[in-house]
């Protein structure tokens, strides 16, 4: 993490008893089954001859509202010297910074607080209340998601330890 709010980016490193070459054919042909997501993009590319970058890109009903969940898991496959063994660096990465939704979030409260008080000085108490409404509503809603979101990264990253257990490759967290 970047800083103690912003959960734009987390990592996780593991080193697996397999080669890079079967993870990225298990992810291949189980990922759409065990991790339940709608839809997912796989790419991937060589950057060396021992590291292998795939980058996993989900899409859904929430991932075009207010910002998204979680945008992406990156996976930098490293294999060592022996055939059996691999590092694996896995990232968890949204397309705009929680920190970002939440500054936006306070800054529709605040202005709506001021329109509130506007409001409330030139006209009626019951109309002050419904101008405060919609941003009040805003801001909260900005709060729950961005829970929600930490909570599915949270998810995505068990799900692919899981994965990686049920299938009975040796997995140590580093």
């Amino acid at each position: 993490m970047k800083s103690y709010f912003d959960f734009s980016s987390k990592s996780q490193t593991y080193l697996v008893g397999c080669s890079s070459q079967e993870i990225e054919s298990l992810l291949n042909s189980e990922l759409q089954r065990k991790w339940k997501h709608k839809q997912h993009n796989i790419s991937g590319k060589k950057l060396s001859p021992s590291q292998y970058l795939i980058h996993l890109k989900f899409s859904g009903v929430f991932s075009n509202l207010y910002m998204g969940p979680v945008d992406r898991l990156r996976l930098l496959f490293e294999d060592n010297s022996s055939k059996d063994q691999t590092r694996i660096n896995l990232t968890s990465k949204y397309g705009i910074s929680l920190k970002y939704q939440f500054m936006f979030s306070m800054i529709v409260l605040l202005l709506g607080l001021t329109l509130f008080g506007f409001v409330l000085k030139e006209g009626t108490i019951t109309g002050s209340l419904g101008v405060l409404i919609i941003p009040a509503f805003g801001f909260f809603y900005g709060l729950i998601l961005m829970f929600w979101r930490e909570q599915e990264r949270t998810k995505l990253i068990s799900s692919f330890d899981e994965l990686l257990v049920e299938n009975g490759i040796e997995v140590k967290k580093l």
